[in-house]
């Protein structure tokens, strides 16, 4: 896929590259999930600067009574955490203050 986003004559992502991302968004959660063993609530609250990506990739997640956990991710998981980002903020070079939930879908930015 390039670089370039796929807009209509409106301005909004072709049906396709939505779909696309939707998927790839939607791919990820559920590993990220399985991997971390996140409750539902962890993952509403995470956002894109909880992961890190350094030699022991973790993402830090915030838990029942407000306590923060770091927890280990697989390599497979943080190559779907790539794709996500690629294809999510691919036109967003400030993603970190970005939350990084479903519940904060490609829908607002379109």
């Amino acid at each position: 896929m390039s670089d370039n986003i796929q807009t209509n004559t409106t301005g909004r992502l072709t049906p396709c590259l939505q779909h696309k991302i939707d998927k790839t968004r939607d791919q990820f959660f559920m590993i990220l999930m399985y991997d971390s063993a996140a409750r539902i609530q962890e993952m509403l609250d995470l956002r894109v600067c909880d992961m890190r990506l350094g030699n022991t990739p973790t993402a830090i997640l915030k838990g029942k009574g407000s306590k923060i956990r770091s927890v280990p991710l697989m390599p497979e998981t943080i190559n779907d955490f790539q794709n996500y980002m690629k294809l999510f903020f691919m036109w967003n070079n400030t993603a970190q203050g970005i939350p990084c939930t479903v519940s904060q879908s490609l829908s607002t930015h379109h």
